[in-house]
């Protein structure tokens, strides 16, 4: 189930997230503004840098939000029953379109399913 996220955490987080893309798009236009006038190449390069790298944060920073939830039971994908907590939250890296991801989750098992299961999804559409 996804979490709740109330008006003040959303307008943090989103002011959280707006100023590290400021500091890297400061640093993209910074770096290019010194010395001889950019290519196209270097311009399409730069802004593509900025763009993935800005990806890359929002899907940490959306990751990270989700990540704090942790419920004592989740239901089991297959059969629906209620399965508690297994083991310690474990980290993982996805590679997305945007680069490497670190997602944190703590595991589930079903007993009658005899199957361990990560109830958030993190791996669904993730190339490992």
């Amino acid at each position: 189930m996804p979490r709740r996220i109330s008006d003040v955490e959303r307008e943090r987080s989103l002011q959280e997230f707006l100023a590290k893309a400021r500091v890297d798009l400061d640093r993209a236009l910074r770096s290019r503004s010194q010395g001889k006038p950019a290519t196209l190449d270097e311009i399409e390069t730069s802004a593509m840098e900025v763009g993935l790298n800005i990806a890359k944060q929002l899907m940490q920073h959306e990751v990270d939000l989700e990540e704090n939830e942790d419920a004592d039971t989740a239901p089991c994908p297959l059969c629906a029953k209620s399965c508690p907590k297994r083991g310690p939250i474990q980290k993982h890296k996805v590679l997305t379109e945007a680069g490497h991801l670190e997602i944190t989750r703590r595991g589930y098992f079903c007993k009658p399913c005899r199957r361990a299961f990560f109830p958030s999804g993190s791996g669904s559409g993730a190339r490992h």
